[in-house]
């Protein structure tokens, strides 16, 4: 039990991350869209609406074909941190003093402890999409896209009560509950396909044309490591006597390309990567758009994205800890022991179990303010607002709300494209966005950060971010 734990806990801190070219609600985007601070469901065109809104897919009449590769520069992000804590944090509590430990009062206990009042997350971010094309062939025929894109993914939720024993110690009659606990870890490649039309003929009002378009997607699962549900808790009574109980369940469940061995398992496999390993769990996702166009150029957007599930069957196993924990004398080796093995818990073979995917509803409206050709303002300048809601707390996905402002302005047609932008989630507190675009007529590259704020205060600041980002279009 403890050998296969090993495996998780390596996995986790290399995957302990939502790694998302397009994914979830509050997963890492393309750098068009993170330069504007997420705000993504109506302004975001062609292959960059690929798993965000595939009504958008056909928002560029005047291009037939469009693809993004690992030329000239790969669609890549990159984010981590922890979202409670900042760097000065950091120093404060773990950096010491002089080259020795600093002593905390208990001032600072109290305040180290209502920084985790909650529970703390902890996560970093790394993904790529390894392939996006679509084409156009005739507007009224409409767009059809494809798209091969790798989100690896997890979070990792810390328990205040955790925190509160590690600076108090066990308290005596303090009830420690850990049922804030919180582990999510995948690895999964989406394969998908999709089509966007608009009806001009649909006017009504100010409404000038709809577009509606739906992506359905291959889902292969290489990874999967989580837990369904903590309820542990435990207390010391006046006679030093620690009781409580330990229940948990988790799953996971690994390609065979990993090499994992549980204790329980009489199958060996070498581990090996590959580019396409063999999935563990598969299943299939859809998304669906509609982009509602009015004039002077405004777009309101609604969809829904990555609805559905994935069913893992390989090297599968359940975790389970379920019993009452009691230890009155701890030079008891057996009572010891025995705590122990009912904290671990057991794992046990199953055939199959299945986890959701990181569904949410995205609503936005995109406003172009200023065109290159008007007086009124020189340059053309685009201003967005967003808001994202997931289904579920699964890895790039919450189910706290975030909401964010946009805004692109470029001067002149030979000059980057600046952006900007702000988003805010209850889980990610409030960022700066900040991009740049270099735009011609065949090419783009985009470069941006979703924590621009960092660059300014490093010290105040709790997560890094970064991404890279290129479109060929003809």
């Amino acid at each position: 039990m403890l050998k296969t734990i090993k495996y998780i806990l390596i996995f986790l801190p290399v995957f302990s991350t939502y790694v998302f070219a397009q994914y979830g609600s509050i997963g890492s985007v393309d750098a068009r869209s993170m330069g504007m601070g997420k705000t993504y469901t109506a302004s975001s065109v062609g292959v960059y609406a690929i798993g965000l809104n595939p009504a958008n897919l056909i928002s560029e009449d005047s291009i037939f074909i469009q693809f993004a590769t690992i030329l000239p520069v790969p669609t890549i992000s990159a984010k981590g941190g922890i979202d409670v804590l900042s760097l000065d944090d950091i120093n404060y509590f773990f950096g010491g003093i002089n080259g020795k430990s600093r002593v905390l009062s208990e001032d600072d206990k109290q305040r180290l402890n209502e920084l985790f009042s909650g529970g703390g997350y902890v996560s970093s971010n790394v993904g790529v999409q390894l392939l996006s094309f679509v084409v156009i062939p005739d507007k009224k025929i409409g767009a059809f896209g494809f798209a091969v894109s790798d989100f690896t993914g997890g979070k990792s939720r810390i328990p205040s009560a955790l925190v509160d024993l590690a600076l108090n110690g066990n308290t005596v009659n303090k009830v420690f509950d850990l049922s804030e606990a919180e582990v999510h870890s995948w690895w999964i490649r989406n394969y998908s396909l999709s089509y966007a039309r608009k009806f001009d003929g649909l006017k009504a009002g100010l409404l000038e044309s709809i577009t509606a378009g739906f992506s359905i997607k291959l889902v292969h699962g290489f990874a999967y490591a989580g837990t369904e549900s903590v309820s542990s808790y435990f207390t010391t009574s006046n006679q030093h006597e620690i009781s409580g109980e330990s229940n948990y369940v988790a799953f996971s469940s690994f390609s065979d390309n990993f090499g994992v061995k549980y204790e329980f398992d009489s199958l060996s496999h070498e581990s090996s990567f590959q580019l396409f390993p063999g999935p563990a769990g598969t299943g299939i996702g859809l998304d669906f758009g509609l982009s509602f166009l009015l004039p002077e150029l405004a777009t309101f957007s609604i969809a829904v994205t990555d609805i559905g599930s994935i069913t893992w069957k390989k090297n599968t196993a359940r975790f389970v800890s379920n019993g009452s924990l009691y230890l009155d004398d701890l030079s008891d080796k057996s009572q010891l022991d025995s705590l122990i093995d009912k904290i671990v818990g057991t794992a046990e073979p199953i055939q199959e179990f299945s986890t959701g995917l990181a569904t949410a509803i995205r609503f936005g409206a995109a406003f172009v303010l200023s065109k290159s050709e008007d007086n009124t303002f020189p340059g053309h300048i685009l201003f967005a607002v967003d808001y994202n809601q997931g289904f579920n707390n699964l890895p790039g996905n919450s189910t706290k709300p975030r909401i964010s402002f946009g805004l692109e302005w470029q001067y002149l047609k030979f000059l980057p494209m600046l952006r900007t932008g702000f988003e805010y989630n209850e889980v990610e507190g409030l960022n700066w966005a900040f991009g740049l675009g270099f735009v011609s007529s065949f090419l783009e590259v985009h470069l941006a950060t979703s924590s621009f704020q960092t660059a300014f205060f490093p010290a105040s600041s709790s997560n890094l971010s970064l991404s890279l980002s290129s479109r060929w279009k003809f």
